[in-house]
């Protein structure tokens, strides 16, 4: 593995295992590695016997289950690929940091413009969409640029990543998604918006009402 001169830019890792798991005990040890060299800025590992609820939560069905970053991977793995996969998270997390900057600074088509050019995709944006403490014109300019791809098929290729957001334990990021679904202009996401219709906020249950109305 190759040490990552950027430390701002290093994924966190979480690793799910099982006591008897081959695999999970070489994972583990790869990302002890990889977080000795620096290339990772921290590394939770949580047994799913001990800790059952929390494979049910990440729906995971089989075990070593890694996070990096937003990436999510499940199984075997070598040295190669985990140094290829950290790559891919660091890039990621180098997107949403660029994007960030961009919104924060206004420059709301200069981001639209990296997306159409598919020098980013609209995945890059998920990041930024869940993070709670987001400033407000970083959240009002991610809804202004998916509205500049409504009822498009990239907007669609997020369509599963939003329904998952609608399930998020913040109110606001349920409410964002919700409206955000609406954009695809797909007859799937009706059902997640109706599961919204029972939500425990009032803000999300009306933006699912009037979403519902608008289809």
């Amino acid at each position: 593995m190759t040490k990552h001169s950027d430390r701002t830019m290093r994924p966190e890792a979480l690793l799910l295992v099982a006591t008897q798991c081959p695999h999970c005990h070489a994972l583990e040890r790869l990302l002890q590695k990889a977080q000795s060299e620096e290339l990772i800025s921290g590394l939770k590992v949580i047994n799913i016997e001990t800790d059952p609820e929390l494979a049910s939560e990440f729906h995971v069905r089989s075990v070593p289950w890694l996070r990096l970053g937003q990436l999510e991977f499940s199984g075997a793995m070598t040295a190669t690929e985990l140094d290829q996969y950290i790559k891919q998270a660091m890039q990621q997390l180098n997107a949403q940091d660029m994007l960030e900057n961009m919104l924060l600074n206004g420059k709301l088509m200069d981001v639209v413009d990296t997306i159409r050019t598919d020098k980013f995709t609209l995945s890059d944006l998920i990041p930024l969409i869940e993070k709670q403490d987001a400033k407000i014109n970083v959240r009002i300019g991610i809804g202004a640029v998916l509205e500049h791809f409504e009822d498009t098929d990239k907007i669609r290729s997020i369509l599963s990543k939003l329904v998952e957001l609608t399930r998020h334990n913040s109110s606001i990021i349920r409410a964002d998604a919700c409206h955000y679904l609406t954009l695809t202009h797909s007859p799937e996401v009706k059902e997640a918006i109706k599961a919204l219709l029972n939500d425990k906020d009032a803000e999300v249950r009306e933006i699912a009402h009037e979403s519902l109305q608008s289809e």
